[in-house]
């Protein structure tokens, strides 16, 4: 460990633990004052009733973000125990080491290599009451101390945590903020909250517009859908979370809410990120002193974000007290100008852009609300939506909107159709059948990049009118091969024994129809293509399909689904436009009853149809694989045989840090409820796009 030329040098973390300077921190709150002017961003005298303690106990947390957000690179790791941020075993310089272009997956091996070196180090000292026989051990025993007994470092062996730095993002979202910080500050004291709260952001998303994270929240200030519908509109057309301002407006309400309900700041706060609820709990069974929640309350989702979260807002407040002495000079982004513009129908925002002379990529970036299917014409443009368009620009609006001809103005949203794929379909065949194209298809449906479908799957098809078209194709049938073919006859291309695997159709590639952007996205190997289950089946990166969020069973009079992933009670409710409790009634529960995936649950159909929730059920889901796959990709998939006393759960979000939602879709067919020692699942691993 010593000797191993790793990061600034694990025997340099050994010589002390870092602290700043007494003044930081102070016995009582009252000698808080900041006092900066950024962006006309002031942080407020602090009143008598508005707090922001920094206790003593949360000293070494605090240093530790402070590190973090200013001390380690991107590039750079910190290897620390989870519970005791004083103990850093190692700090990883990742460029020195691996080489600036080391991929993600070589990263991530190297640093998984390291925590397991030093787990295994502090399970040899835990057998050996502290006794050390190394160099290395003797430098991990010394950050414990003298009194440190086997059961400190058995507990030990299991919190060693990996801590990417954080200083060229932190950095980044500082400049960032001068979009948009003087709106939200205007917004925050419109509310009559501290404006020390909008340093949150920081925290949260560094104000990354785009930020989403692997568990769903969005934004800069990183709502879940679960908490987000509740201040803001969130559909497969519109995701409010994403604008900065609307989820300031949104942040301030929740905010205020946590308050009132919890009469402390540090709980209000760590309510943010842990729920109003959870903290209401926290409170309840250890009083309002942060510190001792933060060192004994225990429950299952009270990880290691949660207890942290109050610490990085001290952390992000003291840099913001005073950026510069941190990172020097910055340079502030220009304050966002719009006007706005309300449409009185819906539209196309291609025909929206050409017809008022606008960049379709500037509107997109003024409006980070509308979704994806808005811009790739899936889906129009809301009618009665608030467009923000550039500034000084919306005067010339009225004018034009009158000379907007009649045929491109809807009185609704495109509904799309959906259709079953039958044997022997292709996504060319599919698309001349509803007058669409290859390419529509594969973004309507999220298909991957060779367009691969089966019998049986449903796809939502984009605006079209059926029309017959006959036409001969081949394909494998069980036992058989499908011979390589010319291009221009739209046969599958396989060269493998099909076996008993699902009948699987590659799109084809029609020259004479298809566009340059359609064969880019429809191109496959023609010459030879090897299929096999592995690359079909264990990672299967297209969306899943609407069969998987239909009714079980189903009348008139209600239908009966099975509990899915990120569903809740008030969806359904909402989904089939009736209350919570009258969904509660009509199963016969109270009001403590908790629903858990794969329960059965009956939903009355009296002011929907069918066909309407599922849709409503479907667009809800689809948006959650869509978002996150914009965001991450799959690196690998690995088998893991469970171990006594694992869930499903401890599994995704413990031990692996994935969503539960994506570790079912990779193992279908597999009863998940209740898992057995021994049962083998697919965990996928995954990465950031800019990994």
């Amino acid at each position: 460990m010593f000797n191993h030329n790793v990061g600034r040098g694990f025997a340099i973390i050994c010589t002390l633990a870092i602290f700043l300077s007494a003044n930081v921190f102070a016995a009582s709150s009252n000698s808080i004052v900041p006092n900066i002017n950024l962006l006309s961003f002031e942080l407020s005298h602090l009143k008598k009733d508005v707090s922001f303690p920094r206790p003593e106990g949360l000293k070494s947390n605090v240093n530790f973000w402070l590190d973090v957000y200013t001390k380690y690179h991107n590039n750079e790791v910190v290897i620390h125990d989870s519970r005791n941020l004083d103990i850093r075993y190692e700090v990883v310089d990742l460029n020195f080491i691996l080489g600036a272009k080391a991929s993600w997956r070589t990263k991530n091996r190297f640093l998984e290599k390291r925590r397991k070196h030093f787990a295994g180090i502090l399970k040899k000292l835990s057998r050996r009451a502290g006794k050390c026989k190394t160099v290395d051990e003797c430098g991990v025993a010394a950050l414990f101390g003298p009194k440190a007994t086997s059961k400190i470092f058995k507990k030990a062996s299991r919190s060693v945590r990996t801590q990417f730095g954080l200083m060229d993002r932190f950095r980044q979202g500082i400049e960032l903020s001068g979009f948009y910080i003087d709106k939200m500050r205007e917004i925050f004291t419109s509310y009559g909250l501290p404006l020390e709260l909008l340093v949150i952001p920081h925290v949260e998303s560094s104000f990354n517009v785009k930020a989403y994270s692997k568990y769903g929240a969005a934004g800069v200030w990183q709502f879940t859908r679960s908490t987000g519908k509740h201040f803001m509109k969130i559909n497969y057309s519109i995701d409010e979370r994403r604008d900065p301002i609307i989820s300031t407006h949104a942040a301030a309400k929740l905010l205020k809410r946590n308050f009132k309900d919890l009469k402390s700041w540090p709980l209000a706060i760590t309510a943010y990120n842990h729920g109003r609820m959870g903290m209401k709990r926290a409170k309840k069974k250890q009083g309002d002193d942060i510190v001792k929640i933060v060192e004994k309350y225990k429950s299952r989702t009270f990880g290691f974000a949660s207890r942290n979260f109050y610490a990085e807002f001290l952390a992000a407040l003291i840099i913001m007290e005073d950026p510069e002495k941190y990172f020097g000079f910055l340079q502030y982004k220009e304050p966002v100008r719009f006007e706005k513009v309300k449409l009185d129908h819906f539209l196309q925002a291609d025909v929206f852009a050409k017809h008022f002379n606008y960049d379709k990529a500037e509107i997109a970036a003024l409006n980070p609300a509308l979704r994806q299917s808005i811009w790739k014409g899936t889906r129009r443009i809301p009618k009665g939506y608030d467009l923000k368009v550039p500034y000084g620009t919306a005067q010339k609006f009225e004018s034009l909107y009158a000379m907007l001809p009649s045929n491109k103005r809807f009185k609704a949203q495109i509904k799309p159709d959906s259709y079953r794929v039958k044997r022997g379909d292709s996504l060319s065949v599919i698309a001349r059948r509803f007058r669409t194209t290859v390419a529509a298809l594969h973004d309507h449906n999220d298909l991957d990049s060779r367009n691969r479908i089966y019998a049986g799957q449903k796809l939502r098809i984009p605006n079209g009118k059926s029309r017959k078209v006959k036409r001969k194709v081949t394909v494998a049938e069980k036992g058989k091969t499908a011979q390589r073919v010319d291009v221009k006859k739209n046969i599958p291309v396989m060269k493998k024994d099909v076996g008993t695997q699902p009948k699987i159709v590659l799109a084809s590639l029609d020259e004479k129809r298809d566009k340059k952007r359609d064969e880019k996205l429809t191109a496959v190997d023609i010459t030879e293509l090897t299929i096999s289950s592995v690359t079909l089946f264990s990672v299967p990166v297209e969306a899943p399909p609407l069969s998987m969020f239909e009714f079980g069973e189903a009348d008139n009079e209600y239908g009966v689904l099975y509990v899915q992933p990120e569903e809740t009670l008030g969806h359904y409710s909402h989904w089939a436009d009736i209350s919570t409790m009258e969904l509660r009634r009509f199963n016969g529960w109270t009001r403590r009853t908790r629903i858990h995936l794969g329960q059965s649950i009956m939903v009355p159909l009296r002011n929907v149809t069918k066909k309407r929730f599922e849709s409503l059920r479907y667009e809800y889901q689809l948006s959650i694989f869509e978002d996150f796959f914009a965001a991450y990709s799959v690196d690998r998939v690995e088998t893991v045989s469970v171990r006594k006393g694992q869930s499903l759960w401890t599994l995704s979000t413990e031990d692996y840090d994935v969503p539960l939602w994506l570790v079912r879709l990779y193992n279908k067919g597999q009863p998940l409820e209740h898992l057995m020692p021994g049962q083998e699942i697919r965990i996928p691993i995954v990465k950031t796009r800019d990994s």
